[in-house]
Formats: structure tokens, C-alpha cells, sequence
């Protein structure tokens, strides 16, 4: 008669029995993702996403603003070499060119400049046909559509926030006159700087430029 040997017995079946289960066990742990871990990468990826869309929209909004000021920068530059270049309207050689500036009480949307020319006075205190172009006398409007005048400043500590300015440029001056206008009934008044502040649309952005007699601007 055999005797089997009962704990080598009971050892084996417990082995076999922790092999088959850690096995399971193992397979069922790399099957695939818990609950938790699945809410965790999801958050995390929508992080992500929030912050690359908040950046991009950003940029956008800079990106706009920029272009546009640039844009005034080129029509500033076009009406001084106008003007050095005695380019002229109509077969009239004895004129100016200016820009003029409109702050229109600092709302988004309603800022706006006009390029211009006019016809020089023989007065030259006569300010009025350098500042108040007629209709036909306009080369270029421009409203402003990413961004607005937010603040014009003149001689840059004193004058306070002003409405409408002006740059103009006449031969054989190299640089430039600047004026200020304190309201539609008074001729306007002459200046040593303008500094005006863009704002983008969006709020989130601004630019200063800064512009003096001798024709120099600047941008910040």
C-alpha cells in the first residue's frame, strides 16, 4: 500500500493555485485603463487644449494690432515723401500733406485718421486749410477696425487727453508740424510731440506711438 505524502500534496495544489491566479491577476491589471486614470489624462489633455487656445487667440489679437499700426506708419512715411518730393494734385505743386487723427471719445470701433492734402495759405498762420480737409481734398480714410485711440498726449507732460491731432509735412521742411485741436469752434495749436495709445479691440494689448517735429516716429 503507497502512502502519499499529504503537505507535499496541499503545497502543491496551494502553488498552483497562487500561479493560475497571479496570472489573472496580471492580465486583468494590463487589459486596460482604471476609471480614474481615464479622468485624470482627460483633464490633463483639456488643460493642454485651454492653454494652446488662450495663447493663439492672444497672439491673434497682437498680430492685428500690429498690422494695423504698421499700416499708419506706411501712410505717415507716404505723406512726408509726398511732400519732400513736391508730388502734386491737380497740376498744383504748393501744397502739403498731413494726417489727421480722430479720437472720437475712446469707444471701440469709432477711432479713425485721414491722409490728406492741402493747398498752402500764403498766411502761414492760417491753420485752418491744413487741419479741416474738404471732401475731394482726402487721399485716404481709415477707420480703425482691430483696435482704437485709447489716449493722445501733447508736449508729452502737459495739454492733457485730446480729441483730434494733426501731423503735416511741407516742403522744404524736413520734418514736421503737429497740431492739436481743442474743439471744432478754435483754430488749432501747435505742439512739440504727440504721443498716441492703441488699444486692440480684445483690451489685451497696446501700442504707443510717438511723434515730433522733426518728423520722427516711433513705436512701443
Amino acid at each position: 500500500m503507497r502512502h502519499f505524502n499529504i503537505t507535499y500534496l496541499l503545497t502543491g495544489k496551494q502553488a498552483m493555485k497562487e500561479a493560475v491566479t497571479g496570472r489573472r491577476s496580471s492580465g486583468s491589471r494590463s487589459a486596460g485603463f482604471t476609471l480614474v486614470e481615464m479622468i485624470v489624462v482627460i483633464a490633463i489633455i483639456s488643460i493642454i487644449v485651454s492653454i494652446t487656445v488662450y495663447n493663439l487667440a492672444g497672439f491673434q489679437e497682437y498680430r492685428r494690432l500690429s498690422n494695423e499700426i504698421q499700416e499708419l506708419e506706411l501712410d505717415l512715411r507716404q505723406a512726408q515723401t509726398n511732400a519732400l518730393a513736391v508730388k502734386d494734385q491737380g497740376g498744383n505743386f504748393d501744397i502739403g500733406y498731413g494726417v489727421k487723427w480722430q479720437k472720437n471719445g475712446g469707444a471701440e470701433g469709432d477711432s479713425a485718421y485721414t491722409v490728406y492734402y492741402y493747398s498752402r495759405p500764403d498766411d502761414r498762420e492760417a491753420h485752418d486749410e491744413r487741419t479741416d480737409p474738404e471732401d475731394d481734398e482726402k487721399l485716404k480714410q481709415v477707420e480703425l477696425r482691430d483696435s482704437f485711440i485709447e489716449e493722445i498726449k501733447v508736449d508729452p507732460e502737459g495739454g492733457g487727453d485730446q480729441e483730434t491731432v494733426f501731423m503735416v509735412f511741407e516742403r522744404p521742411r524736413p520734418g514736421a508740424r503737429l497740431y492739436r485741436s481743442p474743439s471744432p469752434q478754435t483754430d488749432p495749436v501747435e505742439v512739440k510731440e504727440l504721443v498716441i495709445t492703441f488699444r486692440s479691440l480684445g483690451g489685451g494689448y497696446t501700442k504707443k506711438m510717438t511723434l515730433n517735429q522733426a518728423g520722427q516716429i516711433s513705436v512701443q
